[in-house]
């Protein structure tokens, strides 16, 4: 059996007593898990110890509270039933801090002989959905809500276009903070170049590297005709017409990161087929600055075959 370790940490500007109090609390659970907007609809139930799910996407399983030091720890024991049966040790920490309180959420757990080469990409995988959930439980106790609601459009047609934008490489903790980086350079090229501005913009994904954490995108900005010179920093290409698996996020772009984590648990349990091959790639339906970021809206597309 492969051994799986995950912890990850994340401040919140709140006492370690609230903290906790919120974590406790399945009740609220729906409310901030990162499982959840995959399937916002799946069969739930929870008590004072703990809950469960069922759902096609969300698989099922049940979780109890085993042990707990308040407000500083919790352990709980958490039994996945389906997509396979595995059982994990979570444990959460609430440590005081000036910021208010470092909460770290840790996995232990094995996985059958037959997933052992999938230990790598495991642990990325929930290590992304630790990192969404601490964002989640962040923004919900501190601002009260979570920006962040997604739309399954299932597969349409996209009609295809031409692009140019700059393309870089990112570690993936810095890939928010990197392509907007790349989007302010870009509109700076644009004044300055005088290139008339497409009617919306997008993000292309050329590849993920899970085990090392890296990611290429594109800044880009889809355009009728494309300059006929460009500077070496500014790369052009066409995102073909054809069928995609959209999901519409309205939010926060800090968590787009759950319409991503939706639309490929879609992929996993066979709602579409995805092309491998194909670019992933997010379109920006709206200006940030002319609608309220609760309204700002976001076509994650996944091309399928």
């Amino acid at each position: 059996m492969a051994r799986i370790h995950v912890v990850r940490k994340a401040t919140i500007e709140a006492p370690p007593e609230k903290v906790y109090q919120v974590v406790r609390d399945f009740s609220r659970w729906a409310d901030w898990a990162p499982w959840y907007v995959a399937e916002p609809d799946c069969k739930r139930s929870h008590d004072s110890e703990g809950c469960s799910w069922a759902g096609r996407f969300v698989g099922e399983g049940s979780i109890r509270v085993v042990g707990e030091s308040r407000p500083g720890s919790m352990d709980w024991e958490v039994n996945f039933l389906k997509p396979h049966k595995a059982v994990a040790r979570v444990r959460f920490g609430f440590e005081k801090t000036e910021g208010g309180t470092e909460v770290s959420w840790s996995m232990d757990s094995t996985l059958p002989i037959f997933l052992f080469m999938m230990k790598g990409r495991m642990e990325a995988f929930i290590g992304m959905d630790y990192e969404r959930g601490l964002d989640r439980l962040k923004a919900y106790i501190e601002k009260g809500r979570i920006l962040s609601r997604q739309e399954f459009c299932g597969i349409i047609r996209e009609e295809g276009f031409s692009y140019v934008g700059i393309r870089e490489k990112s570690s993936l903790a810095e890939i928010g903070t990197r392509v907007r980086d790349a989007f302010r350079r870009f509109f700076e090229w644009q004044e300055e170049s005088g290139t008339e501005p497409g009617d919306r913009m997008a993000t292309l994904y050329h590849g993920f590297d899970l085990a090392g954490k890296r990611a290429e995108f594109t800044a880009a900005a889809p355009l009728e005709r494309i300059p006929d010179s460009l500077p070496d920093n500014i790369v052009s290409g066409r995102i073909p017409a054809g069928r995609v698996y959209a999901v519409r996020h309205r939010g926060s772009y800090n968590h787009l990161g759950d319409a991503w984590a939706a639309g490929h648990a879609h992929a996993k349990e066979k709602a579409f087929t995805q092309d491998p091959k194909a670019i992933c790639y997010e379109i920006y339906e709206n200006d940030p600055q002319e609608v309220p970021e609760e309204d700002w809206s976001t076509l994650v597309c996944l091309p399928a075959r």
